[in-house]
């Protein structure tokens, strides 16, 4: 039973006690004279615990009268002054007039209690009719030296006021002894009375078990009218903070377990350090009850949805009730701690580790620690908002979750704003689509004119120029699907590349690079603003480039190209092997630990030792100058001889790197983002081409972002949808179980060659050489 029903039944049995009290004042009075011993002041009473019986207590009677009173006479009638402060008397007089002796008590006419204006006047109850065990604590003042109970005096029975909790009064004075009764030692019998008090003191002792002892019991009021009227007390404070208290003692007893299933421990293990550091106090649970700051996480937990999150991911345990135990509510406070944590990883860093995508998918992450994420919704003042905070802030992530919306709710009315598909529209030609294409782009012109003409033409030009599309003219496949918003994407399709987005970092930097491999261009950004855009070549798909985030350090004009390992092992070796003056032909030389070295003569070298270099100059693989951001990919952004490539739609050609259009327009800004107030011109940067390797080192670096995105917003707000050239987005949906088939991959294989055994058969002659140890051949000089 709770401390609130507890009170009100212990109330509810003084009532009818007080109401039997009201109704004996009708009746006769009792008569005889008070003795002497009746007279007497109040003997001083020892406590009892409440709950617990016991005797009333025995009064020192002078010239060796007996303590208890004669049950034929009357109580005298005491009325004190209400106006009177107990604390300021030495002891509760019996009448007015009466003089300080020892013992003695004279009788004096009984005066009015006097009430203040707004105030309730206390009911009048005779005095003679009061119960005479019941004695309330007024005054801590001691009762009169002749009056003093003996040593061996039997312990007095219990208040029943102190005993019993009721409401404060409003606005009444406090109460006198005219409202409790005679003192101790001059007991009126009555056996109906004393029946109904003793059903009070055992309700009492029943109920104060299960009653926290969190304040002082609140002073009846003076009269039925008013004890009626005072409206019920509150729950204490201190009931809430036993109940708190509970909770953080069953939590860390959970916490210290050790058994149970597997979830249930990684659980334990996860939440332990954070609750630790809280000293394991709550912070879904407050009061005994699931607390505000728990419904508003669970309102973002059941949206998680709009994020292009799942949130079944997010399970949360019914409203424990209120009379939920205290195991019951830590389990609860848990479970919502893991929800929310839970959320907290997938909404920043994603639901799984991007390796599973490809070995070369290395994104700079950040995930939050669970600590973290406790403290900061605990301390929010709006935990829903801090918890949501944690998906990605970046506008391309924003621009997606928008589409995604519009995608969830799409009319069959936006279905007709769509371009329709049909064969190639060329300029000069009359087709039905050419309004719906003129309303697409914008162009003003006659609903029945059906000509695609140079207004409309030269707005097609502009807008695949913009979207990296061939500037042609002709509204084909991938230009329809490019002013369609991206046809070919789906929901799902949207979902995987929100994913990708939260593999990036929080903080892109106010200076950014982003490559973005599926459409095959490079941007440059600064204070929120694109400032630069070209097309790149990327790697192809056996030789795929890698996703990954580093710093740009430096830039090196007239490059050499040393040759990765990945391609010596793959590319170089086997050459050399076969045609020695191949390598030569392709401007390369042949180094054994770092030294030059002729093909033919390489004998027993190590094949691990052997590298390749290309020197500056036209033929360079790396062009004339590399941007460098090193990375344990060895993949950079550079230029090339090969630039018709550039013309291509899908310009996956490179071993990785990237190759980058137009490499003096894209060093110009570099350099000024780099070496700020330098002014590196195009002419500048030319000026320095040659054979000498020049290292220009950054005083300013900033992050360079390699992603892969198949559908974004672009800088225009138009929906791009590009190729999936290496199959990473299909593997993303695949893993988040929306579609597909995972793909398995091997370890990728080792940096460095691979030592092969001697050939079995060795010709005679002189000693063997490499590449006899390498393939059991020996290669003859060309003529």
């Amino acid at each position: 039973m709770r401390g609130g029903s507890a009170r009100f039944l212990a109330g509810a049995a003084l009532a009818a006690l007080l109401a039997y009290e009201a109704a004996a004042t009708e009746g006769p009075a009792l008569e005889g004279p008070a003795t002497a011993a009746t007279q007497a002041a109040p003997a001083t009473a020892t406590e009892t615990a409440p709950g617990t019986d016991a005797a009333p207590a025995a009064t020192a009677a002078p010239d060796g009268a007996t303590g208890e009173g004669d049950p034929d006479e009357p109580a005298a009638e005491i009325d004190p002054d209400p106006e009177d402060d107990p604390e300021d008397e030495p002891a509760l007089r019996s009448g007015a007039d009466a003089e300080a002796e020892p013992g003695t008590a004279k009788s004096s006419t009984t005066k009015s209690d006097e009430v203040e204006a707004g105030e309730s006047k206390p009911a009048e109850i005779k005095p003679e009719l009061r119960p005479a065990a019941v004695e309330v604590p007024l005054a801590p003042a001691a009762a009169p030296a002749a009056a003093t109970a003996p040593e061996t005096a039997a312990p007095a029975a219990p208040s029943i006021d102190a005993l019993v909790p009721v409401p404060e009064p409003a606005n009444v004075p406090p109460p006198g002894l005219a409202d409790i009764g005679p003192p101790a030692g001059a007991p009126v019998k009555d056996t109906a009375r004393e029946t109904v008090k003793d059903a009070v003191k055992e309700t009492v002792k029943e109920t104060a078990k299960d009653t926290e002892k969190d304040a002082s019991p609140a002073v009846a009021p003076a009269g039925q009218a008013a004890r009626e009227a005072a409206p019920p007390a509150p729950p204490p404070a201190a009931a809430a903070a036993v109940e708190d208290a509970a909770v953080t003692a069953a939590l860390r007893a959970l916490l210290a377990e050790r058994g149970g299933s597997a979830e249930e421990r990684r659980l334990r293990e996860t939440l332990a350090q954070a609750y630790e550091a809280r000293g394991f106090k709550p912070v879904w649970i407050e009061h005994g009850t699931l607390s505000a700051r728990a419904a508003a996480v669970r309102t973002v937990l059941a949206g998680a949805a709009t994020e292009g999150l799942d949130p079944a991911d997010y399970p949360l345990p019914a409203d424990p009730g209120q009379a939920a135990t205290a195991a019951t509510l830590a389990s609860a406070e848990l479970k919502y701690s893991n929800a929310a944590v839970t959320y907290a990883r997938h909404a920043m860093s994603g639901r799984f580790d991007p390796g599973r995508v490809h070995p070369l998918v290395t994104p700079r992450r950040t995930v939050p620690k669970t600590e973290e994420v406790i403290a900061k919704v605990a301390q929010a003042a709006d935990p829903g908002a801090a918890l949501a905070a944690y998906n990605p802030p970046h506008d391309g992530y924003r621009a997606l979750r928008t589409i995604l919306a519009e995608m969830r709710s799409a009319t069959a009315a936006e279905e007709t704003a769509r371009v329709p598909g049909g064969p190639l529209l060329r300029p000069g030609m009359r087709d039905a689509r050419v309004p719906a294409l003129r309303a697409k782009l914008g162009i003003a012109g006659e609903a029945a004119d059906t000509l695609y003409g140079p207004d409309l033409v030269a707005a097609v030009e502009a807008f695949q120029e913009t979207h990296d599309l061939a500037v042609d003219g002709v509204v084909g496949s991938r230009t329809l699907a490019a002013l369609n918003g991206g046809g070919k994407a789906t929901i799902n399709d949207i979902i995987a590349n929100m994913e990708r987005w939260r593999w990036l970092p929080r903080d892109l930097g106010t200076t950014h690079i982003m490559v973005n491999i599926p459409e095959f261009t490079v941007r440059i950004w600064r204070n929120g603003q694109m400032i630069h855009r070209t097309r790149v070549i990327t790697g192809k798909p056996s030789t795929p480039t890698p996703v990954f985030t580093d710093d740009m350090e430096y830039v090196v004009i007239n490059p050499a190209w040393n040759v990765p390992p990945s391609i010596v092992r793959n590319e170089m070796l086997p050459l050399l092997a076969s045609d020695p003056e191949a390598i030569t032909r392709q401007g390369l030389e042949v180094l054994v630990n770092g030294r030059p070295v002729d093909p033919y003569e390489i004998y027993g070298a190590d094949p691990n030792s052997i590298s390749f270099r290309q020197p500056p100059g036209e033929r360079n693989a790396l062009g004339r100058i590399k941007f460098m951001f090193p990375n344990r990919h060895h993949v950079y952004l550079h230029d090339t001889p090969t630039r018709h490539l550039f013309a291509r739609e899908v310009r996956t050609f490179s071993h990785g790197c990237i190759r980058v259009n137009e490499p003096l327009k894209f060093g110009e800004v570099v350099f000024s983002l780099g070496l700020p107030g330098e002014h590196w011109s195009p002419g500048r940067i030319e000026s320095m081409f040659g054979r000498q390797e020049n290292i220009i080192q950054f005083r300013q670096q900033f992050p360079v972002h390699v992603a892969y995105f198949t559908t974004m917003v672009d800088e225009t707000g138009a929906l791009v949808v590009r190729d999936d050239v290496y199959s990473y987005n299909a593997q993303v949906k695949a893993l988040l179980g929306l579609e597909g088939e995972v793909r398995r991959f091997s370890p990728p294989p080792s940096a460095r060659p691979v030592a092969l055994p001697p050939p079995v058969v060795r010709p005679a002659g002189p000693p063997p050489t490499f590449l006899e140890q390498l393939f059991g051949i020996r290669p003859m000089r060309g003529g």
